[in-house]
């Protein structure tokens, strides 16, 4: 670390400037600022920097002398800086209500040093902002949809959407679903099925005399012949 002494007087005040931060010398006005070639950082704090090479138009030069990619933005910051497209790692729920207002939780494949800014969920056609969003996970409330079943998709900027075929199967609160009409087909089935056999047995003269003890003195068919 550097440490560079400036003395100059003011009347009959000597007064010392002390630059503490690596790269850095007292400037004409009595501060300190950073040496030629050093032009990023703080002279006053962990001192200036520069990078080796240029660093992307979307990326910064960071202490202590690296290209990193702007908030919002994924690469390696020299070569490349890019809006990832999300990519889905579990699948949100398969059926929800039409009438909106349930919460649709994404998790996401991470994006190391990614720091997302905005996130947005697609419904059909049907897009709306995420209220929150990190490098992992998205998380949307769902507006009122038509019924019927519809592609879902996230993404980081509104343009790149995730590839993955997930579809959401939207119902009327109001209606039955299809699954649960058809519960209530086979529970109807099954009470129509045991009612017919009970009434069958009832009426069936053979199936009574299966059932029932033949009296004392009466004669049966098999004895008859």
């Amino acid at each position: 670390m550097f440490i560079h002494f400036f003395v100059f007087s003011l009347g009959d005040e000597n007064i010392v400037n002390i630059c503490r931060g690596k790269n850095t010398i007292i400037g004409e006005s009595g501060k300190c600022e950073c040496v030629s070639g050093f032009e990023f950082g703080d002279p006053n704090n962990e001192g200036c920097y520069t990078c080796n090479k240029a660093c992307h138009e979307y990326a910064s030069c960071i202490f202590p002398g690296e290209c990193r990619c702007n908030d919002g933005y994924f690469g390696d910051g020299e070569n490349l800086c890019v809006i990832p497209r999300p990519i889905i790692v579990n699948r949100p729920p398969s059926a929800l209500p039409s009438s909106g207002g349930s919460e649709i939780s994404v998790q996401l494949k991470p994006f190391e040093k990614f720091h997302p800014k905005n996130g947005f969920c697609m419904v059909g056609r049907v897009i709306f902002r995420a209220f929150f969003v990190n490098s992992s996970l998205i998380r949307c409330i769902t507006l009122k949809q038509k019924e019927g079943t519809k592609k879902f998709s996230v993404s980081f900027n509104n343009e790149t959407w995730s590839t993955e075929s997930i579809y959401i199967d939207f119902y009327s609160l109001s209606k039955p679903r299809r699954s649960q009409n058809f519960g209530i087909l086979v529970l109807i089935s099954i009470v129509v099925i045991v009612c017919y056999f009970l009434i069958f047995i009832k009426i069936n003269p053979f199936t009574n005399s299966l059932t029932r003890r033949i009296p004392k003195g009466l004669v049966s068919l098999d004895q008859v012949q």
